[in-house]
């Protein structure tokens, strides 16, 4: 059974307001414009518009050739590509969202259009199953750090301390996070698939061939403040004492200042790295 990381972002609109299908819904700008980048905590205050939304790309995508219905966004084109390089494989779909209620939508809809092409072309996607990751917008930096941290705590849970059959599906999401998945996916040795725009032929990223195991000894010294920095750190006199130690000399690189608010934690490659020496120590 093969687990496909993908992130989902917003293609399949961005395809009918300005791509190949920007002819099949009349005036689609003025109905997707109100939920652009609100927030999923939003989602009952736009429940008309988002039914509204799923309805008229149902009826725009009636009688689609099934080449038609592969393009329709970049994680069912890349999804359908990966599954033919994959052949008979097994495959249990993650569409990770972002903290927005578009994420979310273009999630269901996506998952709704490639549960049709499992039934109608006998694809073998097994399970497809929608994340949605607590902060991760771009509204500021703050919630950008959150909202990373959430979403390698989900990857790690997804994959369960076995990375053998994790693949990373990097071709749509938030583009934000490409360079932090792409860290993440060689770290555990994981396959990295990505189509570029436009093109059918996917994109096989290999593993680094270096050294598999990670040298930890000089960060297990600091096992305490790790600790503290993963939960996050408010407290004043703590964040002097971690700012002044030897860690922070040697390590600052790994973690996120406010300086304003007198907030530490790790950022996305402290949590990378931090997630990653906790699993191989179990």
């Amino acid at each position: 059974m093969k687990k496909i990381i993908t992130p989902v972002g917003t293609s399949i609109f961005t395809n009918f307001l300005f791509g190949r299908y920007k002819d099949k819904i009349e005036g689609f700008n003025d109905i997707y414009k109100p939920i652009a980048r609100k927030s999923v905590g939003e989602w009952d205050n736009y429940k008309e518009i988002i039914e509204k939304i799923k309805r008229e790309i149902s009826i725009a995508i009636k009688g689609l050739s099934f080449d038609d219905l592969i393009n329709i966004s970049a994680e069912i084109k890349s999804l359908y590509q990966i599954y033919k390089e994959l052949k008979d494989k097994d495959l249990d779909i993650y569409l990770l969202c972002t903290d927005t209620i578009d994420s979310k939508l273009a999630a269901e809809i996506v998952k709704n259009i490639l549960e049709d092409i499992k039934a109608k072309e006998k694809i073998n996607f097994n399970n497809i199953h929608i994340r949605i990751i607590s902060s991760l917008n771009i509204n500021s930096r703050n919630e950008f750090n959150k909202g990373m941290g959430n979403l390698i705590a989900e990857i790690y849970s997804i994959a369960n301390d076995y990375w053998d059959n994790v693949i990373f599906n990097i071709t749509g999401g938030f583009k934000a996070t490409i360079p932090y998945l792409t860290i993440l996916a060689q770290i555990n040795r994981c396959l990295i698939y990505y189509i570029f725009e436009g093109e059918d032929a996917l994109i096989h990223i290999p593993v680094i061939p270096l050294k598999q195991e990670y040298d930890y000894s000089p960060l297990v010294v600091y096992k305490d403040i790790l600790e503290k920095l993963d939960q996050g750190i408010t407290n004043k006199d703590e964040f002097e004492k971690i700012k002044n130690s030897e860690f922070f000399k040697d390590f600052g690189n790994l973690i996120w200042i406010d300086e304003v608010d007198g907030l530490m934690e790790l950022n996305p490659i402290g949590k990378i790295i931090y997630e990653k020496m906790k699993q191989d120590k179990n």
